[in-house]
């Protein structure tokens, strides 16, 4: 099954937001035996072991998983953090094993905060965002709350608190621990300016992409252009120019394919989205990127009438990205398939041939048989209400009542006379 990895997943992470990292290890080690080569399954397990503090397997995870996805954001963040818990248990072993505050600030901190209406709107704000990073960069710091509250940001305390398992507005107006008079002002803390983030010097390597980026877009730009006015042959020029401008990225070879597609060649708009996949692969693109390509594969299928190859690929971009209006067209797709396939099997002669044999295996008290047969009949001409008779009595025999009752019913529908 497709989806299968997908399921585990999340399962794996609603688990560790409840607390259960038993539950959840044992989820993600499910995925990855499902899917090797995605690098969430190791997002997933290296968390899991990491909240069970199991810090030297959770690093080896993240790492193994970087040997399939290099430099993916999903592996490279949160073994840093994973880096850090370790240093911080090593050295309260050395300290005699001095008890220290838990984590709070740790991997699963951003689900929580986005859940909570409050912090969720705080975390619009870059200087509070950057408060967070300093704290779960520095875990001394939760040793000692009046280091957090030297940050100059109330916001910071509040939540160490909120993280910690107390109410958010503990001690304000309106929440529990208030004794003071009724303030006018309802705000709770003074937002500071966020302070303009330093221009960052770049590398020759980096200054060198960048160029080449700015010029492939350039191009691509002007090929939408041409394709807007549906002129798909000279935009598929001006998109084959980007990417040989920019050769390390998919989107130009994915545009190629929509103007075939677009000119009804949906064979050639297959082949173009498997060469995007390619150079995806390759230089490691954006995991929306790739859905794109195989959702327009699905597409392109879907218009040969090669239906199960649709679906098939739709499926592939669902496991790369969920996507809520994917998931309506597929079932949608399924829907449909489903009843061509029955239309397809519509055959009067044979049914009548099923139901022959139906009779047979009823005279020879072979209820059982009777019954797939006169199925068979009902599939291959279902408008034939003798066959929902037949089976009708051949239930009866087994005892099923309740399913000769609806036979019974079916037959009087399909011929009230």
């Amino acid at each position: 099954m497709l989806l299968l990895p997908v399921f585990y997943s999340n399962r794996s992470a609603a688990y560790l937001q409840k607390g259960d990292a038993d539950s959840a290890l044992k989820d993600a080690e499910s995925c990855i035996a499902a899917k090797p080569d995605w690098a969430k399954g190791y997002n997933r397990k290296g968390c899991a072991q990491h909240a069970l503090k199991q810090y030297d397997e959770a690093i080896a995870t993240f790492e193994a998983g970087l040997k399939i996805a290099p430099g993916s954001a999903l592996l490279t963040g949160p073994m840093k953090e994973a880096q850090t818990a370790q240093k911080n248990a090593a050295a309260a072993a050395s300290a005699g094993g001095k008890t220290q505050m838990p984590n709070v600030f740790g991997p699963d901190m951003w689900v929580k905060l986005q859940s909570n209406p409050q912090t969720a709107e705080w975390l619009q704000d870059p200087a509070y965002v950057s408060g967070l990073n300093a704290i779960a960069a520095n875990p001394q710091m939760m040793q000692n709350p009046q280091m957090i509250q030297s940050l100059g940001d109330q916001r910071l305390l509040q939540t160490f608190l909120f993280l910690m398992g107390m109410p958010l507005n503990l001690g304000q107006e309106g929440g529990p621990g208030y004794s003071g008079p009724p303030r006018e002002d309802q705000k709770v803390y003074k937002q500071k300016e966020p302070e303009p983030e330093p221009v960052k010097e770049l590398t020759e390597e980096e200054k060198a992409l960048a160029a080449t980026r700015e010029k492939g877009t350039a191009l691509k730009d002007q090929g939408n252009a041409l394709f807007k006015e549906k002129k798909y042959k000279e935009a598929i020029e001006m998109y084959l120019k980007a990417e040989e401008a920019d050769p390390t990225l998919m989107t130009y070879r994915t545009n190629v394919a929509s103007c075939y597609h677009a000119m009804k060649d949906y064979a050639t708009a297959v082949e173009e989205c498997k060469k995007a996949l390619e150079v995806g692969a390759e230089h490691y693109n954006d995991y929306k990127l790739k859905a794109k390509a195989m959702e327009r594969i699905g597409n392109a299928y879907w218009k040969l009438e090669d239906f199960d190859a649709a679906l098939e690929w739709q499926d592939k971009a669902q496991m790369e990205i969920h996507d809520d209006k994917r998931y309506a067209k597929i079932k949608k797709w399924r829907k449909q398939l489903s009843k061509k396939k029955a239309e397809a099997y519509l055959d009067p002669v044979k049914a009548l041939e099923a139901k022959e044999a139906g009779n047979k295996c009823f005279s020879a008290k072979d209820f059982k048989g009777a019954i797939e047969l006169y199925t068979e009949a009902i599939k291959r001409d279902p408008t034939n209400p003798a066959y929902f008779c037949n089976r009708c009595g051949a239930l009866q025999k087994v005892m099923d009542l309740e399913g000769a009752k609806k036979d019974a019913n079916t037959a009087i529908e399909l011929d009230p006379t």
